[in-house]
């Protein structure tokens, strides 16, 4: 037999002693204190709830619709699964935002479970999905880490740091929609869950930082064949940090170190360099520094600049055929993305 909840009712008044009397109510009622010196008439059908309705107001149909959000709630989670693994695969270095907006995500898709008079048959589903997984849960285990986990898998590190940055937005009750300005307000992920995070968080500003360079490199290196200032030089060029030289370390450009005369407005060619990858890598991040930091931006800038260059047809074969077959990729990337996010529930009607 289930356990019964109890219902207190207390009648208060200047003469009389308090009087108290136990009414029996189904398991899940929520527990309401009536004072009876102002609630003359004692509505029992408003005492407790069951779910989201009211307890008479209960259907048999509405296992239906119950049923329904439990499919609706996997495939939300399903969704964001598929988005978090191209995340972690493709889109590390696309920057703190894509990180921010996958966490919105979870926190909205679990406060949505939190609410749903679903609730139990959600959780009690994605933990025999989970089990199938290999990766344990426990009855008691919270809604947002049973979420977090069916979305992240076995990462065990990441939903340790998930978990924590969310647990601090159910602390603040923030809504999902306010979740990545509170975290870039708070300095970021690892402002917010202590020290543990802070090699991780270095490593992400490095891959972000490399894929900077990266991008702008490429892109400079493209304008070769886009210049019309070309000279011959036929003077010796120094090799820096040679002791290091190899496949890893050949650098991209030659730097001349040249003075101007403004009487004759002409330029004298001092001396060459191959610096080298390492101390080229120095160089540029001081040449470009200045340019933006938005990795979407950038990758779009050399997008166009490529796609010109195949359009102009001024480059070899061979590296047209490189640059669709990267295009290509790129446009398969995201559009596995595009088709995770149809499918994604949150914020719509059930």
């Amino acid at each position: 037999m289930e356990t019964l909840d109890q219902v207190v009712v207390t009648e208060t008044n200047e003469n009389a002693v308090d009087k108290k009397v136990t009414v029996k109510v189904p398991n899940k009622g929520t527990v309401k204190t009536i004072d009876a010196a102002v609630d003359d008439l004692l509505d029992i059908t408003n005492l407790f709830s069951i779910g989201a309705k009211n307890g008479l107001e209960i259907r048999p149909s509405d296992k239906k619709v119950q049923d329904k959000e439990v499919v609706d709630a996997l495939k939300a989670g399903d969704a964001l699964s598929v988005k978090n693994e191209l995340y972690h695969k493709e889109y590390v270095v696309r920057g703190n935002q894509a990180l921010y907006e996958l966490l919105a995500d979870i926190y909205a898709l679990a406060l949505k479970i939190n609410m749903s008079v679903s609730k139990a048959s959600i959780l009690d589903a994605m933990r025999k999905k989970l089990k199938d997984r290999d990766i344990k849960t426990q009855f008691n285990t919270p809604a947002m880490t049973t979420v977090i986990k069916y979305v992240v898998g076995s990462d065990r590190a990441t939903a340790s740091n998930y978990s924590r940055v969310l647990s601090v937005a159910m602390e603040e009750n923030l809504a999902p929609n306010e979740l990545a300005a509170y975290i870039s307000r708070r300095g970021g992920i690892s402002q917010i869950h202590g020290l543990e995070s802070t090699i991780a968080a270095k490593k992400l500003g490095e891959k972000e930082s490399k894929e900077r360079l990266d991008i702008l490199r490429e892109y400079y290196s493209l304008m070769r064949f886009t210049s019309t200032d070309k000279f011959t030089y036929k003077g010796q060029i120094l090799q820096h940090n040679s002791e290091k030289q190899g496949a890893a370390e050949t650098s991209t450009f030659c730097f001349f170190m040249a003075t101007y005369d403004d009487a004759k407005k002409e330029h004298t060619i001092i001396s060459a360099h191959d610096l080298g990858k390492t101390y080229e890598d120095a160089l540029l991040r001081t040449l470009f520094k200045d340019a933006t930091s938005d990795l979407r931006l950038l990758r779009k800038g050399l997008r166009r600049h490529e796609e010109q260059l195949i359009k102009d047809n001024n480059i070899s074969e061979a590296l047209i055929h490189r640059m669709k077959a990267k295009h290509e990729q790129q446009d398969l990337e995201a559009a596995k993305l595009v088709e995770a996010e149809s499918i994604n529930l949150l914020g719509e009607d059930a």
